[in-house]
């Protein structure tokens, strides 16, 4: 076997796949994060998917870093007050070192966020081919705003297509915990 023809090949594909990654995110979706990942990750889409006709966001760090960054887009919960929500897409995973997900956040009135789910304890990690992954979140009745994403922390790349945003009825289950408003069992007992 040819090594030098081997390596000249892996990294012509290398420079191609790089080379296809717009730094421009779909419209009403913007890239944030955690320092430093924030600066050294790249979010856009993929020219290649974009060109077979699947609109797409990737997010790549190439190198290990700390923090996480994310492709996301929030809203007013107003419309979806009192209702059982779901983001849901396809997602891809190439070579992710640290972890990655889909992540939905409901933030209420005068308060920080009353649900939240990023898939931490369900993460996509290493190398994966499409699949459907889905978050789910009940609004209460006072829900100010909803933002969801995409999000890698660590190194690696992300592709996420065919994105829904949906009310669901309330036999389908959420995956997030449930994020108390009040505080409970002040008189510290066993239940």
């Amino acid at each position: 076997m040819n090594y030098r023809v081997l390596i000249a090949a892996t990294l012509a594909a290398t420079a191609v796949h790089a080379n296809s990654i717009s730094d421009q995110l779909p419209e009403s979706w913007f890239k944030t994060g955690k320092n430093p990942a924030l600066a050294a990750c790249t979010a856009g889409t993929d020219r290649q998917l974009d060109h077979l006709g699947d609109g797409n966001i990737t997010l790549q760090c190439e190198s290990p870093t700390e923090g996480f960054i994310t492709a996301m887009q929030q809203f007013s919960a107003e419309e979806y007050r009192g209702s059982r929500v779901r983001f849901s897409a396809q997602v891809k995973a190439e070579d992710v070192k640290g972890w990655s997900g889909l992540w939905m956040r409901i933030n209420a009135t005068e308060k920080n966020a009353v649900a939240f789910d990023n898939m931490m304890d369900r993460p996509i990690k290493g190398t994966q081919g499409w699949s459907p992954y889905e978050v789910v979140l009940d609004v209460p009745a006072d829900g100010e705003r909803i933002s969801f994403g995409v999000l890698i922390e660590n190194q690696g790349q992300v592709w996420l297509k065919d994105a829904e945003f949906e009310a669901v009825p309330t036999n389908v289950a959420t995956t997030g915990p449930l994020q108390r408003t009040n505080p409970d069992n002040l008189n510290l007992q066993q239940r």
